[in-house]
């Protein structure tokens, strides 16, 4: 059981203070704390104790309808609805707790933030994955624009042969693709 917080007298004054300069904010807490079986200050105690903030993942908390309040023990596990079984949460952190204690709830967070960091790829290791597929695509180009070249040159050579080709012709072919010049004479059958 939590022990009772027992405020000082200047923060007692600062939230009479609060309460009487921003109407909304006891408003808000009003709504809430009729709802919940609970006085409006000890609502907003708690709000000041979070320091405003949600008290499962730290963001700061609105005066709207995306802060609620939360069971820490849930009702659906015998949690009642009593003062220090109390949390402000956002919105989000409550749809997603549902029924499990807070406890349960950012273990869940916990193994679901592993899991992430485990598959993690740094800036440095998506731009080497990409500078790798980049020369695996360029070098495949380069074997399709090779194997067209190859294939464009043995019709060449299929119609200087069909037309008896002249050893001039064919070393100009020579030197004009001279990696492939063995392969293309290979296929004319000329080697």
């Amino acid at each position: 059981m939590k022990k009772k917080i027992i405020w000082p007298k200047e923060t007692k004054e600062a939230i009479a203070l609060l309460l009487m300069k921003r109407p909304d904010i006891h408003d808000f807490f009003k709504k809430r704390a009729y709802s919940y079986s609970i006085t409006v200050k000890k609502l907003l105690e708690l709000w000041l104790l979070q320091k405003r903030k949600c008290a499962l993942c730290g963001d700061i908390l609105k005066l709207d309808r995306t802060t609620h309040v939360d069971h820490i023990l849930p009702k659906a596990q015998g949690g009642e609805n009593k003062a220090d079984n109390y949390q402000l949460v956002c919105d989000k952190c409550n749809y997603a707790k549902r029924d499990l204690t807070s406890r349960e709830f950012l273990l869940l967070c916990l193994k679901i933030s592993a899991h992430n960091q485990a598959n993690y790829i740094s800036k440095e290791e998506k731009m080497t994955i990409l500078e790798e597929k980049w020369k695996r695509e360029n070098r495949e180009n380069r074997e399709k624009k090779t194997d067209n070249n190859i294939n464009e040159n043995i019709i060449k050579i299929d119609y200087l042969l069909g037309k008896k080709i002249k050893r001039g012709q064919l070393y100009q072919l020579k030197n004009n693709n001279n990696k492939y010049y063995e392969k293309l004479l290979a296929s004319a059958g000329l080697i």
